[in-house]
């Protein structure tokens, strides 16, 4: 059975890459055609030439007519391209349960699913309704179904100002899959997690340092057909609250970052958004990277803008679909007018977003930053749980950079590396045990 699994992944990675190097589009609307040969440097001078590669937002870098803007001696170098095979275990779920999803209607306006298990709910999304498909198999794309920070690594933030000051802090995080698993050595729901109507994703974090905002702690509990619920824990009110759903619109942390920038890229509930397709394309992206993107140095990336240097960044070209994501008519309040989303064709991964204002005017600039690694039984994915993200905020003058690996390289733990004391259902995936900080 083992040699079956290795043989048939091998198949796939061959079929992947000759996908890949075949140029293949889905439909007929390209805004890059032809390739970029690996060793390619782009840089101030000949960017142009690449530019129909690039988001809007790395577009709008280079032009230069923002606070933040590319350094005069900015080099992106090209190396080639390498698609990861999904797991055997989530294709197949995709494979069987698939057929069976159907879109809904729902009293607001939006779409809902009907019968999603596990896998990718659209594994060949076409119209009608086909950014919105795209939009459901980001939400339930591949993810380990634990994650977390360890007793050497912790999730790492800083912002900096309009005047290139920095200002840090480090976090616990626990990512945990309640349900729709499609995991190496997990069930489809995880024992203890409640049944049906209970939360299918959880967001735990905890901040470390500085001293002044220890313990302050958060939680996110995501459920397929309600409102998710955010909670907050403060030391000096020792208890948690529940967030009203008008802050999601405000930082997050001290960060660049709103409520619904997080879940790697995007944690809005999809029922309150319409989405429409806009193009495939191939676009420049940074997502096989090792331990230096996690040191901020200065040997690392290029200051103020924080842009990742040569040394250690290959750019390559994936195939990527393009999404417009905004909320629906009725919530006007919302703090984006529209986000554009660009998505991994074969994974489902946010890799890039563009962030609009109600106006329609750029606003943000978000390298998602997803890094491929090796997960337990499952070979190297795109969506492992580790990201190193920049968030330029194009209207205020500042940014946000975060990583999961600290400045000697640790990452975060994945499934079965995660230390016991994380694997807690109870503690990290509840409210009674935010309640319990600080007892």
């Amino acid at each position: 059975m083992k040699q079956l699994r290795l043989l048939i992944g091998l198949s796939l990675t061959i079929l992947a890459l000759a996908t890949t190097c075949g140029h293949a589009r889905a439909d007929g609307n390209d805004s890059a055609t032809g390739d970029i040969p690996p060793g390619t440097k782009i840089t101030m001078q000949n960017w142009h030439q690449y530019a129909a590669f690039m988001p809007a937002g790395m577009q709008a870098l280079f032009e230069g007519k923002y606070f933040w803007k590319m350094p005069p001696d900015i080099e992106l170098i090209v190396g080639p391209t390498v698609v990861h095979p999904l797991p055997i275990f989530y294709q197949q779920a995709t494979e069987r349960y698939a057929p069976q999803v159907k879109l809904v209607a729902t009293p607001n306006g939006g779409l809902a699913l009907r019968d999603y298990v596990a896998g990718m709910p659209f594994p060949n999304p076409e119209e009608p309704h086909k950014g919105w498909k795209i939009l459901a198999n980001l939400w339930f794309r591949y993810f380990p179904h634990l994650v977390s920070t360890t007793a050497s690594s912790n999730e790492n933030i800083c912002r900096e100002d309009r005047f290139s000051n920095l200002a840090c802090s480090t976090q616990v995080a626990v990512y945990r899959q309640l349900r729709h698993l499609a995991d190496s050595g997990a069930s489809a729901t995880t024992p203890d997690s409640g049944d049906s109507s209970g939360p299918s994703f959880t967001e735990f974090w905890m901040i470390e340092t500085p001293e002044d905002q220890k313990y302050t702690s958060g939680l996110t509990l995501y459920y397929d057909s309600q409102p998710q619920a955010d909670y907050l824990f403060t030391p000096k009110l020792r208890r948690a609250i529940r967030i009203n759903a008008g802050a999601r619109c405000s930082e997050s942390s001290g960060s660049d970052f709103m409520e619904d920038d997080w879940r790697n890229g995007f944690s809005g509930d999809i029922w309150d958004f319409q989405a429409k397709f806009v193009q495939q394309m191939k676009m420049l992206t940074l997502i096989n990277f090792g331990a230096a993107a996690g040191n901020l140095a200065e040997q690392n990336y290029y200051f103020p803008l924080m842009w990742p240097r040569p040394g250690w960044a290959r750019w390559e070209l994936r195939d990527t679909n393009v999404i417009d994501v905004r909320p629906l008519a009725e919530d006007t309040d919302y703090c984006y007018g529209k986000r554009v989303i660009y998505a991994d064709a074969n994974t489902s991964v946010p890799l890039w977003e563009d962030l609009y204002d109600s106006q329609m005017n750029l606003w943000k600039v978000f390298r998602v930053g997803t890094r491929a690694r090796a997960v337990p039984g499952a070979g190297v994915q795109d969506s492992s749980g580790s990201r190193v993200s920049q968030i330029w905020n194009l209207k205020n003058g500042h940014a946000t950079f975060l990583s999961t690996m600290n400045s000697a390289g640790i990452d975060f733990a994945i499934d079965e590396q995660v230390p016991k004391q994380y694997d807690d259902v109870k503690r990290y995936s509840g409210l009674s045990g935010l309640n319990e900080i600080m007892r």
